[in-house]
Parts: C-alpha cells; structure tokens; sequence
C-alpha cells in the first residue's frame, strides 16, 4: 500500500510539473509592451517552477521543498488571477496530496533512524 502512495505521488508530481511547464505556451502575449514584459516574466517562472516539479519527481531531496514552492506559488496566483481557478485549484489539490505522502514518508523514515521516538514517553 505504501509503495502505491508513493507511486501515485510521483505520478501526481509528473503530470502537475507538465501541466505547470506547458501551461504557459498556451497564453499568447498581450499587445501592451508593459503587459507583455511582466507576461513573458511570469511564463518564465512558471516553466522553472514546473522544471523543478518534474526533476523533484526522480530526486527525493528535492520533493518537499519544491513542493512547498508549488504550493505556495500556485495559492497566490489563484489569490491574484481568480480566472485560472479550475486549472490552478487542481494542482493544488495534487500537489497537496503528493505533499501529504512525501512528508508523511519522511516521518516514518525520521521514526526508522531513531531521530523521533516510536512511543511518546511519560
């Protein structure tokens, strides 16, 4: 069953990574130079960001940190742009997901090598 969390997870950091990385080659660029500036920044961030997504997915070091910047990146977009919602909110709830199995299985592995107690003691 673990082994099926984390596969999920992985799956789940793969296809947010290429929808993240992708999404922005399907917004064309506005005629205002000003608008066309601040676009072409936020496409470049976005494809960084997804870049991080799908390189955290085969480097465990990287999962929860570049998850976290995901997260926080993708809530304040959906603060900022509520016109992407749908698209957004859904990688959000994956990338929560994925975040859940992640550190839940850096817990356990804390738990495995003594860094946290098994029992709480009294």
């Amino acid at each position: 069953m673990h082994e099926l969390l984390h596969r999920l997870a992985v799956a789940l950091l793969l296809v947010s990574g290429a929808l993240t990385a992708c999404a922005p080659f399907a917004i064309g660029l506005p005629l205002d130079p000003q608008a066309a500036g601040l676009l072409a920044h936020w496409q470049f961030m976005l494809v960084l960001l997804g870049t991080g997504l799908v390189i955290a997915a085969f480097a465990p070091s990287w999962r929860l940190p570049v998850v976290t910047a995901a997260i926080i990146t993708k809530g304040a977009f959906l603060v900022f742009s509520p016109n992407a919602a749908v698209l957004e909110a859904g990688l959000v709830l994956l990338l929560l997901v994925a975040a859940i199995v992640f550190a839940r299985e850096a817990w356990q592995e804390a738990r495995w090598d003594r860094m946290l107690p098994l029992r709480s003691e009294v």
